[in-house]
């Protein structure tokens, strides 16, 4: 029941923050120059064509004790370094920190593209009226969104809930199965323990999970008459 409990927490952690960080973002970058919009979709959708070894390389060092990042600006504060990564307290937050940025670029590109296809128009005349960024952003932009947010948010559901590479390479689950997921508990239950029944079955429960999760949004999806 642990690493359920951990997995829900990824998801909880992960998508809300995927959904909105890539709405913000979008927004901001929307109205940039071709040339300026180009270089943040690359930069933000570079780790998603890296691989997960060469991610997991890289924030391993970030939050390495000795010589990470982090640690640099924490001491650099006053602090004593942090284990990000042997702290059960905070090594979800760390890992999910990780995800976010491993998984986000998709979703962005996505949400530019969806921005790019309504009409400018709504946004002039809302302007003329005295809109505010910020009002036509929540009053036109994010309805016309609702689709693209709802299948960002089904997409990232399904790759939270099944998280296990970044786990896997930089915190093997530990401390303590602190960070340890159900697709990593089935993993070592097949391969390690030989026990390839109960990893199957635990599989098809999680399938069923992910499936309950996917038809409650699904039906979110379906239900808006948003044309966008």
């Amino acid at each position: 029941m642990r690493v359920l409990g951990n997995t829900f927490i990824y998801v909880i952690l992960v998508v809300p923050a995927t959904v909105i960080l890539t709405l913000l973002f979008a927004e901001l970058i929307i109205d940039r120059r071709s040339g300026e919009q180009t270089f943040f979709r690359i930069a933000f959708y570079l780790p998603v064509v890296l691989s997960t070894v060469t991610v997991a390389l890289v924030w391993n060092n970030i939050y390495s004790t000795a010589f990470g990042i982090l640690n640099f600006l924490v001491k650099t504060l006053g602090g004593t370094p942090v284990n990000w990564l042997g702290d059960a307290k905070l090594v979800k937050f760390s890992l999910s920190l990780v995800i976010i940025t491993f998984t986000m670029g998709q979703p962005l590109i996505m949400n530019l593209a969806a921005m790019g296809s309504i009409p400018v128009t709504y946004s002039e005349a809302a302007y003329i009226d005295g809109a505010s960024r910020w009002q036509r952003f929540w009053l036109i932009t994010f309805p016309l969104l609702r689709p693209t947010t709802l299948y960002v948010a089904i997409t990232t559901t399904i790759k939270s809930f099944q998280v296990f590479a970044i786990v896997k390479l930089m915190s093997g689950g530990g401390p303590n199965y602190a960070s340890d997921t159900v697709v990593s508990l089935i993993y070592k239950v097949a391969f390690s323990s030989n026990n390839l029944s109960r990893a199957s079955t635990m599989g098809v429960v999680l399938a069923v999970i992910i499936g309950m999760f996917a038809i409650m949004q699904f039906r979110l999806l379906a239900s808006d008459e948003t044309g966008y």
